[in-house]
């Protein structure tokens, strides 16, 4: 499964069942996508959990650019020790980013745009407790 959202200037409507924005209002030379991204999950948290795009500041250097961050979601079950299940997912990210020029085609459109696809493999991760022995055993190999 794969979808996308983004944020973009202008008014978005449909033509020939394509979304597009009607930028001419604005002036490319005035659209400065400077932009930050303070939290974004695809679920619940657990313990140890990076949200890789959380506090993300970026500063857009010219007018009229087009960032791309393609996230690639990972469905993920946690199993905590006393047995409760957490069904969430994690996510890596790759960023784009170049200046568009506000035409539809490989030009792009000036925006924020996040580009997802859900992975077909799922990961599971378990908590557990280490015991007194193994706690015991990593001191004296630290103190010799």
């Amino acid at each position: 499964v794969a979808g996308n959202f983004h944020f973009a200037p202008g008014k978005s409507f449909q033509q020939s069942h394509v979304h597009v924005h009607d930028l001419q209002s604005y002036g490319l030379d005035n659209i400065n996508i400077t932009h930050i991204i303070r939290h974004l999950s695809f679920g619940k948290d657990y313990p140890g959990l990076v949200n890789p795009l959380d506090g993300t500041i970026v500063t857009a250097h010219q007018a009229s650019m087009m960032f791309q961050y393609f996230v690639k979601v990972v469905p993920t079950v946690y199993m905590k020790v006393d047995g409760e299940m957490v069904r969430t997912n994690q996510f890596s990210v790759t960023r784009h980013e170049k200046i568009a020029n506000g035409l539809i085609g490989d030009q792009g459109l000036p925006g924020v745009f996040v580009l997802y696809e859900l992975s077909p493999m799922m990961v599971k991760l378990t908590e557990k407790h280490r015991s007194f022995t193994h706690f015991l055993t990593g001191v004296c190999a630290i103190i010799g």
